[in-house]
């Protein structure tokens, strides 16, 4: 996953990158790596999503809302039983970017 936060963050060719994610199902499929109960991967998931909304892509976070992958990022907030580690501060650093 850090391999695909590398190609948002840089922009590397946006358009297709947004495509190739649409299309493909990255995006339900990185999400999908948040059943697994690994905080380390939760928190690259998360950082996953937060890449994207940086960029604001309107089209990748509306297909994010269409899917209801916030409700899965909250899942993992809801669920993180220590509330004073990474997972946590990088779940409400997503939040804070979303609100305007």
């Amino acid at each position: 996953m850090q391999f695909l936060n590398k190609l948002i963050v840089d922009n590397v060719d946006s358009y297709q990158l947004r495509h190739f994610f649409i299309n493909n199902k990255v995006l339900m499929k990185v999400a999908d790596c948040s059943n697994y109960n690994s905080i380390q991967t939760n928190v690259e998931v998360v950082k996953f999503f937060k890449a994207i909304v940086q960029t604001k892509d309107t089209m990748s976070i509306n297909y994010m809302i269409k899917k209801s992958i916030f409700e899965k990022i909250l899942d993992i907030f809801l669920s993180n039983k220590r509330k004073g580690n990474l997972l946590h501060s990088c779940i409400l650093s997503l939040f804070e970017m979303l609100t305007p």
